[in-house]
């Protein structure tokens, strides 16, 4: 996973996660991986993952994710 870097292998990772606190490590990687995309991958990445994923969500998750994408913590919260 680590070599093959973007958006699409990030959320295929993502979603072969069995239970919480396996999706909570991978979104530690996940970030760590997507954060060089280009700021249009990185919304919608954002907005595929709050739909997926947003009740398990720590309040460091939203942080890690408004300083990938610039946006607040209350903008990422909101997207849809």
């Amino acid at each position: 996973m680590k070599k093959i870097k973007g958006t699409v292998s990030a959320i295929i990772y993502l979603e072969k996660q069995k239970n919480e606190k396996s999706l909570k490590k991978a979104v530690d990687i996940v970030l760590e991986l997507v954060k060089g995309e280009s700021p249009e991958q990185l919304r919608m990445f954002t907005v595929w993952l709050n739909r997926m994923f947003k009740e398990a969500y720590s309040e460091r998750e939203f942080e890690r994710i408004t300083e990938l994408t610039g946006l607040s913590v209350e903008e990422v919260r909101e997207l849809k």
